[in-house]
């Protein structure tokens, strides 16, 4: 029996949550409206929709903060429009900051002081060092719209949702477990076109990365996935082994370890398809420069091309003997 006073405290945070959801969907909305009007293309991923899209209910998710992808070009008039609902910059760039953040990074944050709403304008979805195999225009051809409540948001179609949502976990060594049960009860809940999801994961040689989110969902939920699947992703074995064990050392242990950049570095290019995705991945990781560098080193951005040689130097720099478990 659980103890009355712990199902009121469950209670009340969901009766928190759910209002909150309901409160940050009504603001997406609105966002989603003043971008149409501007004729500002946009897509709403993750937060209320990825709530409606696994569990029917945006009241059973837990989230914090709205992500948006726009065109880059379209960064500064989607911003503009930000700004007009009231939307500052959190923390606050300078010109060349912002600038410098367009270049090197994929997202920029804005918050509404009053209403304290956290926006992700995202123009891309993972960094250029983390070389993310599948294009970002096949997500902005594959699109479809979610109903949440009464509302409608353009976002990614199924099948390009379930790789961004496998793409995602890898990226962050499935460090959350909320990040299964969203795939499990996402794949329950919706149609997949299985055919053209190995199609495309085919193509793009991103199998490993697509496998292991859907091993994990089966074995710790027992998903159900097309026979051909289930024997495909046993490829994937041993990585979802070592999640497995990341989760148990980092659940039970007095003082949680932390997994380090060369763990992270290690875990993604083992489930690269094939030595030239490898390959790949390796110089993308050790030579394009990402806006940790300039937390490094600040440079004007007249200058900024010199990042190019300072992240193998900063790369280099974390990783000799006494240093290669921090964070580059």
């Amino acid at each position: 029996m659980v103890p009355s006073s712990i199902l009121t405290q469950l209670q009340d945070n969901y009766e928190k949550n759910t209002k909150k959801n309901l409160w940050l969907s009504f603001q997406l909305w609105q966002i989603v409206q003043a971008f149409s009007k501007e004729d500002i293309t946009v897509l709403v991923f993750k937060g209320p929709v990825l709530s409606a899209q696994a569990y029917d209910d945006i009241s059973l998710r837990f989230f914090n903060d709205l992500d948006l992808l726009v065109h880059k070009k379209a960064y500064y008039k989607a911003k503009g429009v930000l700004n007009k609902l009231g939307y500052i910059l959190n923390p606050d760039q300078t010109n060349s900051q912002e600038k410098l953040m367009l270049r090197f990074s994929i997202s920029n944050t804005f918050i509404h002081p009053e209403h304290n709403v956290q926006v992700e304008l995202h123009w891309d979805l993972f960094s250029n060092y983390y070389y993310f195999p599948v294009p970002l225009k096949q997500f902005w051809q594959d699109v479809q719209d979610v109903s949440v409540n009464r509302f409608k948001f353009p976002s990614f179609s199924n099948e390009k949702l379930l790789l961004f949502l496998c793409f995602h976990g890898s990226k962050h060594y499935w460090s959350r477990l909320e990040w299964v049960c969203s795939i499990h009860n996402f794949i329950e809940n919706n149609k997949i076109e299985w055919e053209q999801l190995e199609r495309s994961v085919k193509k793009y040689n991103s199998k490993k990365l697509l496998y292991l989110g859907l091993l994990l969902a089966h074995e710790l939920f027992e998903t159900t996935l097309p026979e051909r699947i289930k024997k495909a992703i046993g490829a994937v074995k041993s990585a979802a082994d070592k999640v497995s064990a990341s989760w148990r050392n980092r659940s039970f242990a007095e003082k949680r370890p932390a997994l380090s950049s060369w763990d992270y570095f290690y875990f993604n290019w083992k489930l690269r398809d094939g030595w030239i995705h490898k390959s790949r991945y390796i110089i993308s990781w050790m030579f394009l420069p990402t806006i940790l560098d300039r937390e490094f080193i600040k440079l004007p951005f007249r200058l900024s091309f010199l990042y190019f040689f300072v992240h193998p130097i900063r790369i280099l720099v974390r990783l000799i003997p006494s240093g290669r478990y921090r964070n580059l």
